[in-house]
């Protein structure tokens, strides 16, 4: 990657945990975690001059590394990163990223968009970190005919570390159908946890199976399962 910046004749800068390997031996931005719970995330970034503390409410080493190279790109502007941590620590996220739609002592219901598997493993071990003293299941609704045929073997592998899958009817966007590319056939061959196809939907119960579980419910898909879900919780907290 720094290779490739050389050749360019544009100002770039660097950035990346401290403790990783990097494509880059020096960067311009070291970034450490100190902490994760159920609320905040707390990291360090420091470049040459300064260093400062920053607590935000987003989770997951993908999410520290993405304010990362906003905290770098406003310190260029001028701005301290003391000044850049208070305007972090406020920032709530955006919907649809792990968004906690659902939360109570033995129930956390997570709403994210993450359809692809590298998104998967990304938000599930986000909540494995986030909530350690919780089980975590997820459903996911998949999307598309022709990414579920394409990635077949990265969705039947991307759902380790967790206690249970339920797999929802895949949403089309437009497309026709592929033979043997089903729901029912994809929680058939997922690996490292136990699998269930979730044929009619039924999310009220679903949630009313898992309310006094200790349970982190992450519900994951680009098509309808967002409303659907809102519309079970609805129903649920009348």
């Amino acid at each position: 990657m720094c290779d490739i910046a050389l050749k360019g004749n544009k100002k770039y800068l660097t950035y990346g945990f401290k403790s990783k390997k990097s494509f880059c031996e020096v960067l311009d931005y070291e970034v450490q975690e100190k902490s994760t719970d159920a609320t905040h995330t707390v990291f360090v970034v420091k470049n040459e001059k300064e260093e400062a503390e920053f607590k935000m409410q987003l989770a997951g080493e993908h999410n520290i590394l993405n304010a990362t190279g906003a905290i770098a790109l406003i310190n260029q502007l001028g701005f301290s990163l003391e000044e850049i941590s208070k305007a972090v620590g406020s920032f709530a996220g955006i919907k649809r990223r792990f968004e906690v739609v659902y939360n109570d002592e033995n129930l956390v219901i997570v709403d994210d968009y993450g359809h692809h598997p590298t998104e998967i493993q990304a938000t599930i071990q986000t909540a494995l970190k986030r909530y350690k003293d919780k089980d975590v299941s997820v459903l996911f609704e998949p999307h598309r005919f022709s990414r579920t045929e394409r990635l077949w073997n990265e969705f039947t592998e991307c759902f380790t570390g967790v206690e249970s899958v339920y797999i929802a009817p895949i949403y089309p966007a437009s497309e026709k159908e592929i033979k043997n590319i089903t729901s029912e056939r994809l929680a058939n061959e997922i690996q490292g946890a136990e699998a269930t196809y979730l044929a009619d939907w039924n999310l009220k119960e679903l949630i009313e199976q898992h309310k006094d579980n200790n349970k982190v419910l992450l519900c994951l898909g680009a098509g309808k399962i967002s409303r659907l879900l809102k519309e079970a919780i609805d129903e649920l907290t009348v």
